[in-house]
C-alpha cells in the first residue's frame, strides 16, 4: 500500500497535459517552449500510468532516471523497488483534481496533484487512499526522465 501511490503520480498529468495546452497564450518561443515541455511531461507521466497498471516494468525503466527516489507514503524506496512493485500491484481505478505544474528550472517540471485511488497490493490488500502527489522530472541528455515522487495521504 506504501509504495502503490507512485503508479498514480502519472494520471495527474494527463488533466496537466490539458491545462498546460489550455494555458498556451503565449506570444514568445521561450513560453510556447516551456510549454511543450510541460505538456510532453504530463503526457509521459500518463503514459508511466498505463505502463504500470499493464506491468510494463521495461517501460517503466525506460523513463524513470537510475537515481529516481520515491516517497509513496513511506519510507523512501528506490527506482529497482519501485520497478518490482509493478509487476505485483494492481491500479484499478483513479480520479485527479486539483493538478498545479511549475518549471522549477530550464530542464526541470514539478507537477503537484490530488488524487483518488483504487487498487490492491500483490498480497491482495485492498487500498483506496486520497493522496495530494508531487512529481519531478528532468530533461537529461535530450529526454525527459522521472527523477523524485512524492505523496502524502489525505
Amino acid at each position: 500500500m506504501k509504495r502503490i501511490g507512485w503508479l498514480c503520480v502519472v494520471t495527474a498529468l494527463g488533466v496537466a497535459m490539458a491545462l498546460a495546452t489550455r494555458a498556451q497564450t503565449s506570444t514568445s518561443k521561450t513560453v510556447e517552449s516551456a510549454d511543450a515541455d510541460v505538456a510532453a511531461v504530463v503526457k509521459l507521466e500518463m503514459a508511466t500510468l498505463e505502463w504500470s497498471r499493464h506491468h510494463q516494468t521495461d517501460k517503466m525503466a525506460e523513463y524513470h532516471a537510475e537515481d529516481w527516489i520515491g516517497i509513496p507514503n513511506g519510507p523512501p524506496m528506490t527506482r529497482a523497488e519501485m520497478l518490482a512493485d509493478v509487476g505485483t500491484e494492481t491500479l484499478r481505478s483513479y480520479k485527479i483534481s486539483n493538478v498545479m505544474t511549475r518549471r522549477i528550472a530550464k530542464d526541470v517540471v514539478l507537477v503537484t496533484y490530488r488524487m483518488q485511488q483504487d487498487g490492491s497490493t500483490g498480497a491482495g490488500a485492498k487500498w483506496d487512499p486520497l493522496v495530494q502527489a508531487s512529481s519531478v522530472w528532468a530533461k537529461r541528455d535530450g529526454k525527459w526522465l522521472a527523477v523524485f515522487y512524492q505523496e502524502t495521504v489525505l
